[in-house]
């Protein structure tokens, strides 16, 4: 039996407004919008799953008519869709979201999900990488990527079966796990209307000569099967067009922001990601916020200063260079000992790959290092927090008098748009450039280099000494644009681009898929 889920974490986001009404829409993501639990009994409980993506994608799915394809992502969700049957219907409102879970062997998934998603593309994808030391396409490496090949087959089967019936189905594909979704799905459904939307960065040409040539042109090809490839910003378009060029030969037009290759025309589009501010809004002044917030309030009265940091604990965070930043603070800035603390909300991630387990080790270890250098009886200078514990971390925005978002590099980074709506203390939001959301947020923001451990500590002691009318008006300002492009308009504008743009068709090409 499958018990009803709590009506309050999958509650209605929202009206729509959408600008026409959609067709059924097919979308495909890693990570699904839920969580099982088997209970004993064998009754099947359903919870409102973890991650950015998954809330977005929730919210936005919310205002159509959807089929949701994803992935178990663990050995308790595997069993309970076995018990379900792998399909599931999931009241959101109004309507009914079916969600159809994938089971792929866990040896394929742990080599598609750990070694190839995240270890070699997400890095790359990030700028990130480590070439002295790897990627080394060795023998387990070839064999992690025929892992990634054979679950993204699988996605595409999915897909397929799902969508037989519909004519010329909406198929919404969702990021660097599923790139090779659009080719394969393309083989068996000609007539499908596909985008691919990269939810991170896609850097300039030159990262990707990190992959080698054959993964590398098979991305690409994928990617191209799609009708539409989409991303957060302009700067990401340009990057990919630019990347065909150099490694496909294709013709682009920067201008119109098109791909053409092999006798047909792929558009590529920014779609900007945001929240659903009403929604937002309410969750805030939820009872489990509100409990939330009477617990952080006793880590920091009203008199202290709360520098907020709000992210997954992996090397693209840039953690450990805004701890030392924040360390640089309190040593210029002696007035600010004992009356300025630092909450990080870091929840662990991807702790199936050994350098996220490395990375969260050693952000323990140096908020350990500032708690022992600067930590008094009374005043505690850091408190970290490694639990995914959505309404705790809205009910830190609340309270932020510096929203700290320093990443690396980010596709967008929707803290940076959340905590401006909920705060009550005319936070000021730190970003930054390297974040997607750097090119909406720039009026309201200041922006910082992810590198600048010096620049950072200065913006700090800048941002928290602004006078109010100041900071007010810097919030109101990130407030309304975020307001402007909410995440009913992402989906919108990207379901009215596969409705009503002319796309181009091709026959399938036969090319070697990878075996069962």
């Amino acid at each position: 039996m499958v018990l009803p889920v709590d009506p309050f974490e999958f509650a209605d986001p929202g009206a729509t407004d959408l600008a026409r009404p959609a067709a059924s829409v097919f979308l495909a993501s890693n990570r699904g919008p839920v969580e099982l639990e088997v209970l004993d009994g064998g009754d099947v409980r359903i919870r409102r799953g973890p991650g950015g993506l998954v809330t977005a994608l929730r919210s936005a799915v919310s205002r159509v008519s959807a089929t949701w394809v994803a992935a178990a992502m663990n050995e308790t969700d595997a069993a309970a869709a076995r018990l379900s049957h792998g399909d599931l219907r999931v009241p959101v409102g109004s309507r009914l979201l079916h969600v159809s879970l994938l089971t792929p062997e866990r040896g394929d998934f742990r080599k598609y999900y750990d070694e190839v998603s995240n270890h070699l593309l997400w890095f790359i994808l990030h700028g990130i990488g480590n070439s002295p030391n790897e990627p080394d396409f060795d023998p387990p490496l070839w064999q992690s990527w025929e892992a990634y090949r054979r679950v993204n087959l699988a996605f595409a089967s999915r897909l397929s079966r799902k969508t037989a019936g519909t004519r010329e189905p909406l198929v919404l594909v969702q990021d660097y796990h599923l790139f090779l979704v659009p080719g394969y799905l393309r083989r068996r459904r000609s007539d499908a209307r596909i985008l691919h939307f990269t939810h991170v960065p896609w850097p300039g040409p030159d990262a990707w000569r990190s992959l080698v040539g054959p993964i590398r042109a098979e991305i690409l090809e994928s990617l191209l099967a799609a009708d539409i490839v989409g991303f957060h910003t302009a700067r990401y378009v340009r990057n990919f067009l630019f990347t065909c060029r150099e490694y496909l030969g294709a013709d682009i037009d920067l201008d119109r922001e098109l791909v053409r290759h092999r006798g047909r025309t792929v558009r590529v589009r920014p779609y900007p990601i945001s929240i659903d501010p009403d929604w937002l809004e309410g969750f805030a002044d939820s009872v489990e916020v509100r409990h939330f917030e009477r617990q952080l309030h006793k880590l920091a009265p009203d008199d202290t200063q709360v520098v907020l940091m709000v992210s997954r604990a992996d090397p693209s965070k840039n953690v450990l260079r805004s701890f030392k930043a924040f360390d640089l603070f309190l040593q210029q800035n002696p007035a600010a000992r004992g009356r300025t603390t630092l909450w990080a909300l870091l929840p662990a991630s991807r702790q199936g790959t050994l350098v996220y387990r490395r990375y969260l080790q050693q952000v323990i270890a140096q908020a350990r290092r500032l708690e022992a250098l600067w930590g008094t009886e009374r005043w505690r200078p850091i408190t970290l927090f490694t639990e995914d514990n959505y309404a705790r971390a809205i009910a830190a925005m609340r309270r932020y008098d510096a929203l700290l978002v320093n990443s690396l590099a980010d596709g967008m980074n929707l803290v940076a748009k959340e905590g401006p709506i909920v705060n009550r203390r005319a936070g000021v939001l730190l970003l930054s450039e390297n974040a997607g959301a750097a090119e909406e947020l720039d009026q309201g923001a200041m922006l910082i280099h992810p590198h600048d451990v010096a620049g950072t500590a200065e913006a700090l002691a800048r941002g928290l000494a602004l006078p109010a009318v100041e900071r007010r008006a810097m919030q109101e300002r990130l407030r309304l644009q975020v307001r402007h492009r909410p995440i009913s308009r992402w989906l919108a504008d990207q379901l009215g681009d596969l409705q009503t743009e002319g796309l181009a068709r091709y026959p399938a090409r036969p090319e070697v898929e990878p075996s069962a």
